[in-house]
């Protein structure tokens, strides 16, 4: 992410504005996923939210669902948020220009160079790394579900166990 960030930042000035609008382009692009992905998710979650089967089991599997559900409507908010702004910023006569210096400053040694803002960088990933932490919490809830079921129902007897292994070693 930030050596794309770089490159905009310091081309040329002939390729600089064709960077920007790939760089603007990528990240609506990434922003549209986001947005389609967070609702399927926030439907998900939502439609297990509803199962009869949640209502005697473990409390700590609604806290992940409804987690889950804030972390995937915060995502679609963030990126809808984003996504307009860069619109609007791109939209402008001096867009691209509006939006280099918006990711980046001019480095302490050369002021002919510059620098992706580190603040940025994590601002623009916000709806992503959302969006993977509510799958994350969404699973987590099932995997909870299922292996309490599993104890409760007789099914796996009161020797059960439950190893994770992580692969390769």
């Amino acid at each position: 992410m930030i050596q794309p960030m770089r490159s905009l930042l310091n081309a040329d000035d002939f390729e600089k504005d064709t960077l920007t609008e790939r760089w603007l382009d990528a990240k609506l692009d990434e922003l549209r996923f986001v947005g389609i992905t967070g609702a399927l998710v926030g439907a998900t979650v939502t439609g297990a939210v509803t199962w009869d089967h949640i209502s005697g089991s473990v409390p700590i599997i609604p806290a992940f669902w409804y987690s889950s559900l804030l972390l995937a409507l915060s995502s679609l908010s963030l990126a809808t948020q984003q996504g307009v702004t860069l619109r609007r910023l791109s939209s402008h006569r001096d867009g691209f220009r509006f939006v280099r210096r918006l990711l980046g400053r001019p480095t302490k040694q050369q002021e002919e160079l510059f620098e992706p803002r580190l603040a940025q960088l994590y601002v623009w990933q916000t709806p992503v790394m959302l969006l993977n932490f509510s799958i994350v919490l969404a699973v987590l809830g099932l995997a909870v579900l299922l292996v309490d079921k599993a104890r409760t129902s007789g099914w796996a007897g009161p020797d059960m166990q439950v190893r994770g292994e992580r692969y390769p070693k």
